[in-house]
């Protein structure tokens, strides 16, 4: 009978031994799933916070790109606008030019 007793003595011990090693671990693994939370909230705060420079710099770009091409199709029509101008005083120099020709003839 004293060798039953400290037998249940001995495994309740291990049982409560047990018990905090399994208190233990899962008060562990709770700090760490707090700690990744904590790691994965201010790596997706820093992730959108990059991602919004990101899609600023590309709007800023586009706005830049496009700008620049109202600029050289701006420049194309002037230049257009010359080169026409000067066909249309060559036309009247070679026009003046001939009726100088006649009158001299």
């Amino acid at each position: 009978r004293v060798e039953r007793d400290t037998l249940d003595q001995r495994l309740v011990h291990l049982q409560e031994g047990a018990l905090r090693l399994a208190h233990e671990r899962l008060t562990e693994a709770e700090a760490n799933r707090r700690k990744l939370e904590q790691q994965y909230e201010a790596f997706k705060e820093a992730w959108e916070s990059h991602m919004a420079v990101v899609l600023q710099d590309n709007t800023r770009l586009k706005s830049e790109m496009v700008s620049r091409k109202h600029t050289i199709v701006n420049r194309k029509d002037q230049v257009q606008i010359k080169v026409e101008m000067a066909e249309r005083e060559r036309e009247e120099i070679r026009v003046e030019k001939e009726a100088a020709e006649e009158k001299l003839q």
